[in-house]
């Protein structure tokens, strides 16, 4: 079944399109997560990125990971954790995330895009001794499931 606007347009070529992007929360032996930061940022945020066309979130997470901090991860294993809406005046996305066992130790981190990382624990990340992007901010605070987040972008790091 076809459905038509005036004007012969197909009714979802009309319809809004969100961006949305994945994210992973890898912790290490002490519990204590892995951030980054890039270079563009003035915040800490988990490995992640925009969601390409004709991939899944799990699939995207595993890639951005592979390319932030050198670290593989099968799709098939990574365990959903959240998926955030996300409204600002900027944007309107969907954040998906989800959670995996840290592989290795070694962290090789992209050039030119990251400029640091870091593990934190969760007493850390409240302290607020730095800005956070909110999907650490939520991890901190046990949050899964759906969220929803409104913002404004030049406070709290829409990414």
């Amino acid at each position: 079944m076809r459905l038509f606007r005036a004007g012969g347009r197909n009714w979802m070529d009309v319809q809004p399109k969100r961006m949305s992007s994945a994210g992973v929360l890898l912790e290490n032996a002490a519990g204590e997560l892995l951030i980054v930061k890039a270079g563009y940022r003035d915040y800490w945020t988990l490995p992640g990125g925009i969601i390409e066309e004709n991939e899944t979130p799990r699939q995207a997470a595993a890639r951005e990971t592979l390319e932030e901090v050198g670290l593989p991860l099968d799709p098939d294993t990574l365990v959903f954790v959240s998926v955030a809406n996300r409204a600002s005046a900027q944007a309107h996305t969907y954040q998906f995330i989800f959670r995996a066992v840290l592989p290795v130790s070694e962290i090789t981190l992209q050039p030119g895009e990251l400029e640091g990382f870091d593990f934190v624990s969760k007493d850390r990340v409240i302290a607020a001794d730095r800005r956070y992007a909110r999907a650490v901010q939520d991890w901190a605070k046990d949050l899964s499931g759906y969220i929803e987040q409104a913002f404004d972008r030049d406070r709290e790091g829409l990414e």
